[in-house]
């Protein structure tokens, strides 16, 4: 991962060169963005119910918005990291995460969380492609915040990858 420092009047384009991610002979079809703001400390919330092995979603008692990066018993012997893709539900929420669940957890175990940022805030959603490169416009941050940007993409061959930078804004003085 690594991080970027933009001043408000240099936010322009992000571009994530995935040569070293795609498979010989496989070309990137596409690519989509999320943001999260990291926060320290993190928000926290808890399971409203069991997550079983191989899962792809959490039931949530907070909303921690698409593009959240969820923790699932931050600092146990089963932590595990998840970024949420989307949301439904008014309460629990139902997060779409990805990658699935690797462990077992019960209902009431604590999770932390960075809120998601709108996409339609941060980073435009839809990539340009340009060889092995995903190129994103970088919209506006909040200055002195920092993002997580992550984007996954789709080969030729089928294959998703994944990869992420850290966005820092500072004010021009």
């Amino acid at each position: 991962m690594a991080t970027v420092v933009k001043q408000p009047s240099e936010i322009r384009d992000l571009s994530f060169n995935l040569a070293a991610l795609i498979a010989q002979g496989a070309t990137l079809m596409s690519a989509a963005a999320f943001a999260c703001r990291n926060l320290t400390p993190p928000l926290t919330t808890t399971l409203a119910a069991a997550a079983s092995i191989d899962a792809t979603t959490l039931s949530l008692t907070v909303n921690p918005g698409v593009g959240a990066r969820v923790i699932v018993n931050p600092s146990g012997g089963t932590e595990e990291s998840f970024k949420v893709s989307a949301i439904s539900g008014t309460g629990p929420f139902t997060a779409t995460i990805t990658p699935s669940v690797e462990f077992s957890h019960s209902s009431g175990e604590t999770c932390n969380y960075h809120p998601g940022a709108s996409t339609r805030v941060l980073t435009s959603t839809v990539a340009v492609i340009s060889g092995t490169q995903a190129i994103f416009r970088l919209r506006r941050g909040t200055s002195g915040q920092t993002y997580t940007v992550s984007v996954i993409g789709v080969c030729s061959n089928g294959e998703e990858i994944e990869d992420e930078v850290t966005v820092t804004i500072t004010d021009i003085y």
